[in-house]
């Protein structure tokens, strides 16, 4: 194989990978419509479980609460693994905008 076919496949790769990703990327508003249903079936089986989407990372968060005070038990993923997750997001943009 030659130096210009093995190139030529690597970047027919790269774009296949690209295309798999992005057509697996939900939009905001699928992302929603995913909770609201995730939250209607905990409902039915468990209403102690409450699902809604962090807004900084557009991560699903999932609570567990108490009922009887509203108290949240757990939360996955936990508020330091979210806040980690906005503020690589932050420096990822940064660096993205200060690359440009």
């Amino acid at each position: 194989m030659s130096v210009n076919t093995f190139k030529v496949k690597q970047q027919e790769a790269k774009n296949e990978e690209k295309r798999l990703y992005e057509e697996s990327k939900f939009s905001r508003e699928n992302l929603d419509d995913a909770v609201e249903m995730l939250n209607a079936t905990a409902k039915v089986i468990n209403n102690r479980i409450a699902f809604s989407v962090d807004e900084k990372t557009d991560r699903v968060v999932m609570r567990v609460v108490d009922v009887d005070n509203n108290e949240i038990i757990r939360e996955i993923p936990p508020k330091e693994m979210i806040r980690l997750a906005a503020q690589i997001k932050d420096m990822i943009g940064m660096f993205v905008d200060a690359s440009r």
